[in-house]
């Protein structure tokens, strides 16, 4: 699949794809796309992947408003 970057990647050099840290999630019972999603912070250079459901459904719902 064709990865999608929301907004300008401040770390091009960094993958969620093969990265053994990253979560991967299928919407619609497993026929979407697999989606992970991390934050950075430019100021302190902290990298976080997202892998509690809690934290990602309301990011997806978030991008999904962004991407229209």
């Amino acid at each position: 699949p064709t990865p999608y970057t929301f907004g300008q990647d401040p770390i091009p050099g960094v993958n969620l794809y093969r990265n053994t840290k990253a979560k991967f999630v299928m919407a619609n019972g497993g026929n979407s796309l697999p989606c992970a999603m991390a934050k950075y912070n430019a100021k302190t250079g902290q990298f976080i992947h997202i892998t509690s459901d809690s934290e990602f459904s309301p990011m997806i719902r978030e991008t999904r408003v962004i991407k229209k």
